[in-house]
């Protein structure tokens, strides 16, 4: 599991357009955002209490609940003062347009929920360690061919990557090109 250090509105980008935010650190509770294209709102939420076998999280700006066979679903989009508190044993899902959360496992008594995410193959595991001031160790469980990056390292390699393309010009690319045609 890779675990880092985060600091409120500090990013874990992911291979297919997953963002997870640090939004806050509240009585020590860290609250966390998760912004994805899939994703038909973002989607803020803490783990609050974890039990055994459950955790009782708390999810911001629901609009609408409703249960089936295949678990809660939530629909997302209302004030972003309203908080739901939902109680959810391993396995349990809740359901909101473009992700599935549940609780994968209770692991030395913190929450490992399990995101699955219709633009990410796989599911990804994410986990607060522990929070110290304003600042908060989270896990991640990531499948190999995903990315995981700290926000500020991919703009260092965007703004690597815009200066390397800056630096060329047209006659660069004539003398390379000059210099292969030479027997």
């Amino acid at each position: 599991m890779l675990v880092l250090r985060r600091r409120p509105l500090e990013s874990i980008l992911f291979d297919g357009g997953l963002k997870l935010t640090l939004a806050g650190v509240v009585d020590q509770r860290a609250w966390l955002s998760l912004s994805a294209p899939c994703l038909s709102a973002e989607v803020v939420l803490s783990p609050l209490q974890t039990t055994a076998g459950s955790v009782c999280l708390a999810l911001r700006g629901p609009q609408a609940l409703s249960e089936d066979e295949r678990g809660l679903h939530l629909e997302l989009g209302g004030s972003p003062d309203a908080v739901v508190l939902i109680n959810r044993s391993i396995g349990q899902c809740v359901h909101t347009s473009g992700l599935a959360l549940s609780l994968k496992a209770v692991e030395a008594g913190r929450a490992v929920l399990k995101l699955e995410l219709a633009c990410i193959a796989g599911e990804i595991g994410v986990s607060i360690f522990s929070v110290s001031g304003a600042e908060a160790k989270i896990g991640i469980e990531a499948p190999r061919e995903v990315r995981v990056l700290r926000d500020e390292v991919w703009r260092e390699l965007e703004a690597a990557n815009a200066g390397a393309g800056e630096a060329w010009s047209e006659a660069d690319l004539a003398a390379l090109s000059a210099a292969r045609r030479r027997p």
